[in-house]
């Protein structure tokens, strides 16, 4: 997978349908009617690991599940004892 970085102030701007697109979908869902009961909130987030998953040179292996997030879990489960 290929990834493309950009600043926020380099990106080109909107066409007319693009932003129309974005006020159609914002009519859709406005952020207060979004329900997040069911999703606890994170208010610690000194643990967090922020792109820690670097990408992978292709296998000849067949595999579904890239080495190094299998790694990272790996880690992590060693780090914590299996509670995540």
């Amino acid at each position: 997978m290929n990834s493309i970085r950009c600043h926020l102030d380099e990106l080109p701007p909107l066409t007319g349908k693009q932003q129309k697109d974005v006020q159609h979908l914002a009519t859709l869902l406005p952020g207060d009617n979004l329900d997040l009961s069911d999703i606890p909130e994170v208010t610690h987030w000194s643990s967090a690991i922020c792109s820690s998953i670097e990408p992978q040179a292709p296998s000849t292996e067949a595999s579904v599940i890239n080495p190094s997030i299998i790694a990272k879990f790996k880690d992590r489960d060693q780090q914590t004892g299996g509670n995540y």
